[in-house]
């Protein structure tokens, strides 16, 4: 799924991964990152604060182009968003901000970029799904100096030390008996 950002051989012709590399590869452009989160088929990288993302856009999780496509090479998240901190899941991202606020992009069919799903676009083939390829403000009011992007839900950490979540609450992984499952 091209999550590497970089040209690769076949390793194993007659599995579903079959192109690979056994060494590593130097991620495609000339610029240098500061950090980077790999999830699944995608991988984001932050280089003196923007995004770069790359690999696998099923859920629009890589920030740019087609969703269901596949960005070879590193591609800049349309946002003048500077992000401190990324993660990275198989169906979203979210990014926290200087000033202590989340944004996420992909997938909201659980409700995981904290966002109004009648306010998400439907993408993806066959009507699609709730989904963005752009950074939503998410949590509006939330302050956080950490984000953790699960498959189907995302929780923030408050500079106060308070953890917020939410998405599904599938097997009680909001940590709050009162949620819906």
């Amino acid at each position: 799924y091209r999550e590497l950002g970089a040209t690769t051989t076949a390793c194993n012709p007659s599995f579903v991964f079959a192109s690979c590399a056994r060494l590593p590869l130097k991620v495609s452009g000339a610029r240098s990152y500061d950090s980077i989160v790999v999830a699944g088929y995608s991988t984001c990288a932050l280089s003196s604060g923007a995004t770069w993302c790359w690999g696998w856009n099923v859920h629009g999780q890589v920030g740019s182009g087609p969703v269901g496509g596949i960005s070879n090479v590193p591609a800049l998240i349309s946002s003048s968003r500077q992000f401190a901190a990324l993660s990275l899941d198989i169906s979203h991202a979210c990014g926290v901000t200087a000033t202590d606020s989340i944004f996420c992009w992909g997938s909201n069919i659980h409700g995981q970029l904290a966002a109004d799903t009648l306010q998400t676009p439907r993408c993806g083939g066959g009507g699609g799904f709730f989904c963005t390829v752009s950074p939503v403000y998410a949590a509006p009011g939330l302050a956080a100096w950490q984000v953790s992007a699960g498959s189907t839900h995302t929780c923030a950490l408050t500079p106060a030390g308070d953890a917020y979540c939410w998405g599904s609450n599938a097997y009680g992984v909001l940590g709050n008996p009162t949620a819906l499952g």
